[in-house]
């Protein structure tokens, strides 16, 4: 009974580990692991090793939390049999499984959370170790895994180092002690938020924008050019929404025939949705060789204009 209750024990001990352990590996600090490792901390550099072969890790973990359920499950059902006559299985489940997910599994894990920069560098040796036993297992799994998901056409996506929220975290930091300036800041947020920003929060509303008929000439369009201090103008056809094209204030700035036709330096629009990204918007400008796109709403009527400058403005 004395050696049953011992691996009880020690299966318990090493859940509560696994369990942990996985939540250490998320939440720890990833900027100080890297600089511990790079300054040649011994259990920085074995943590390290982690992050560099997260799948690896992530299955070790998973793997040793369910073999350690399973062997105490069996013993505490052996132990409760024949020493206590308990027999019926949902008595078993209704006494096992409580135990199991509150004290192997959301305690530890909650506690690990709140220190997980101390934990994960303490039992990163064990962890080492534990991984060398367990590590061809998980390597197998993987495999099998990646081969699974590679059948759905579903391409991996390697995981930044440090998550966009981290990084937004240190800047926020950074700012506060100094370290970085107030305009600086805001560049680093303006970039971070190029993703969450919408084309239709930052455009010029058609109404604001100089627009000329196509039956215009060069030197009108010079002076509403000049009149407005505007980089480039819209050129409709019939009525406003009807945008034909876009004229660029420099192609026609050194021309002197002032009578041609819009139709010679009439650049090709770039149609883009109210709800695109901002960092999306960039993206097809950059492609396109452009500076300004016109913005369509979902009816695909126009309603604004957005440029480089707006997209990126801080």
């Amino acid at each position: 009974m004395i050696i049953i209750l011992f691996l009880i024990g020690l299966s318990f001990a090493l859940s509560v580990i696994f369990a942990g352990m996985e939540m250490a590996y998320l939440s720890c600090n990833k900027l100080k692991l890297r600089h511990l490792a790079d300054e040649g901390n011994k259990n920085g550099i074995l943590a390290m090793a982690f992050h560099r072969e997260p799948k690896r890790f992530l299955t070790t973990v998973l793997i040793g939390n369910n073999l350690t359920h399973v062997s105490m499950t069996s013993l505490a059902t052996y132990l409760l049999g024949e020493k206590m006559h308990i027999t019926n299985e949902w008595v078993i489940v209704a006494i096992i499984a409580p135990f199991i997910i509150i004290f192997a599994e959301t305690v530890p894990k909650d506690w690990f959370r709140q220190r997980a920069d101390d934990f994960i560098y303490r039992l990163a040796p064990l962890m080492t170790v534990i991984d060398r036993l367990l590590g061809w297992i998980s390597v197998v799994f993987i495999k099998i895994i990646d081969q699974l998901i590679g059948f759905t056409g579903s391409a991996f996506k390697p995981n930044p180092f440090v998550t966009r929220e981290e990084f937004s975290y240190v800047v926020k930091e950074s700012a506060k002690q100094g370290v970085l300036h107030q305009h600086e800041q805001k560049m680093i947020d303006t970039i971070l938020n190029l993703r969450s920003n919408r084309v239709e929060e930052v455009m010029i509303p058609l109404s604001r924008f100089p627009q000329v008929p196509l039956t215009c000439k060069i030197k009108e369009v010079k002076k509403i050019a000049k009149d407005r201090k505007t980089k480039a103008i819209l050129v409709y056809e019939e009525i406003p929404s009807i945008v034909v094209g876009i004229i660029y204030v420099f192609d026609i700035l050194f021309e002197s025939d002032g009578d041609l036709p819009l139709s010679q330096y009439l650049r090709a629009p770039l149609f883009i949705r109210h709800d695109t990204s901002s960092e999306k918007a960039l993206y097809l400008l950059q492609s396109k060789h452009a500076s300004y796109a016109i913005v369509i709403n979902p009816s695909r009527e126009v309603v604004g204009v957005a440029n480089v400058e707006n997209l990126v403005r801080v």
